[in-house]
């Protein structure tokens, strides 16, 4: 994904979601998975690294 936008971490976050094609492989290890043990804290995860990512990169501007 390249961003060439200024985008909020939800419209960050939404774009990762948007994955546009997936092949069966890609999907296979999906099939595994529980909602709460293994998809939840992954989704946890992610959205948590996109809130650090913007803390870690954002820039104050006052008015003075």
């Amino acid at each position: 994904m390249f961003i060439t936008n200024a985008l909020s971490p939800a419209e960050t976050l939404a774009e990762i979601l948007q994955k546009n094609s997936s092949t069966i492989a890609d999907t296979d290890w999906f099939k595994n998975m529980k909602h709460d043990a293994d998809l939840c804290p992954m989704f946890e995860s992610l959205g948590m690294e996109i809130l650090r990512s913007y803390k870690a990169y954002r820039t104050g501007c006052h008015d003075i």
